[in-house]
């Protein structure tokens, strides 16, 4: 999850031991999950927001014709979903793109 400059949404996460990533670089994980698909010719394309997420991700799919949207469902930032102001993005997400939004929780294996 990003926070941009929020600091205030920056200390809870800090207080709740979330990790921090930087904003501009891509977990080791995500560059080979994207590497994966890319070996298997399934096109995929990543993108790096920090305010206005989901008006952001609307935006972007509506502009590209984007078929799907893949997010997981962030199980795991249950506690921070509880601060009213942050909300739910993937909900929000679903909601609100002009596509198919697949949902997936983690430790779930695609079989393509």
């Amino acid at each position: 999850m990003v926070f941009g400059n929020k600091k205030d949404h920056i200390e809870k996460a800090k207080m709740m031991n979330l990790r921090i990533t930087s904003v501009n670089k891509l977990p080791k994980w995500a560059e080979n999950k994207i590497k994966n698909l890319s070996e298997q010719k399934i096109g995929s394309e990543s993108i790096c927001v920090t305010e206005k997420v989901v008006k952001k991700i609307s935006e972007y799919a509506k502009a590209r014709k984007v078929n799907m949207i893949v997010m997981d469902s962030s199980n795991r930032l249950t506690e921070i979903l509880k601060i009213k102001d942050l909300g739910s993005i993937t909900r929000n997400v679903s909601e609100l793109a002009g596509c198919l939004v697949l949902i997936a929780h983690h430790k779930v294996h695609f079989i393509i």
